[in-house]
């Protein structure tokens, strides 16, 4: 598309900013011995512990805890934490040439399902490519935990269109979950499904 159509672009961050990777998690869940992960967790969908740790409704600590019942006795709450956190992968150089191009022309937000424990192994990825913080690349970054909703909530993409003062269909959304795709173009946002990380650069360039 014609980025020039767009004032702002919207970026989920797993899947499209850094790698990610459900099947990790699961694996990982599973060698800890939840039997049930991939019932428990995927991409598409996931149980309602999962989605109160994402709007913040619940501590990281209690989440860890009620995660604990699904394992051996002996598992400790920084193995479930180091297994939770194996879905998260490495950022692309790449990514800051691209944002420091694009924040020239166009406003860009963050906007992703996440939660402090994700946040967290996700910061210190991010610092392994820039020393400066993510907040000195976008305009604003919006995570789910932090805000009390998620995707594909139409009224999380309302939000962050009626606090920017812009208009839905002046803004491009970018992200890997076909859902979150649909929603956000019932309510008439410009939308990129993205199928793979490397199809940002040649998307956006």
């Amino acid at each position: 598309m014609n980025l020039n159509e767009v004032d702002a672009i919207i970026f989920d961050l797993g899947g499209v900013l850094i790698e990610v990777d459900y099947n990790r998690t699961i694996k990982a869940f599973e060698k800890l011995g939840i039997l049930n992960a991939k019932e428990l967790y995927s991409q598409k969908t996931q149980t309602e512990l999962f989605n109160k740790i994402e709007c913040g409704e619940i501590t990281p600590h209690f989440f860890l805890n009620e995660l604990l019942k699904h394992c051996p006795v002996k598992t400790t709450q920084s193995e479930v934490k180091e297994a939770w956190n194996a879905i998260i992968g490495p950022y692309d150089k790449r990514i800051i040439v691209l944002l420091k191009e694009l924040k020239k022309t166009h406003k860009l937000f963050v906007l992703s399902n996440t939660n402090s424990i994700h946040i967290e192994k996700a910061n210190r990825e991010w610092s392994k490519i820039t020393e400066k913080p993510i907040s000195e690349f976008f305009n604003k970054v919006y995570l789910s935990h932090k805000i009390g909703d998620r995707k594909p909530n139409q009224s999380i993409f309302l939000n962050v269109c009626n606090e920017q003062g812009l208009k839905p269909q002046k803004m491009l959304f970018i992200d890997d979950s076909i859902q979150h795709i649909k929603s956000a173009k019932l309510i008439g946002l410009k939308t990129h499904h993205l199928k793979s990380m490397e199809d940002l650069y040649s998307f956006l360039s």
